[in-house]
């Protein structure tokens, strides 16, 4: 299974390639991969997708910055209210689910 840093370098290779021009080619490789944000909800990966602000994060990073946060303020209030040794098992068997496949 691939690593963390591994998917993190192809993504980061994948927007490169996208800001030099290869559009078509990294939007091919991304879902080939199945690193796109429905992608690795789906897959459980990450727990909720933050919307950009219109245009892209880039051109207004404010509302960006507001949206993560109150993302992350949701999301640390629901784990907080979590026992810990609930959380650190749950967050085991999430870990330890990632990379399982079944046929169909």
């Amino acid at each position: 299974m691939p690593t963390i840093d591994y998917v993190t370098k192809v993504a980061r290779d994948i927007r490169e390639m996208k800001i030099r021009g290869a559009g078509e080619i990294a939007r091919r490789a991304v879902e080939a991969l199945k690193i796109t944000a429905e992608d690795l909800l789906r897959l459980k990966i990450v727990d909720e997708i933050v919307k950009e602000p219109v245009g892209g994060a880039h051109l207004d990073p404010d509302a960006t910055g507001e949206a993560l946060r109150e993302a992350l303020i949701r999301h640390v209030t629901e784990l907080r209210k979590i026992r810990p040794e609930k959380l650190v098992r749950r967050r085991a068997e999430k870990y330890g689910a990632m990379g399982a496949f079944s046929e169909a």
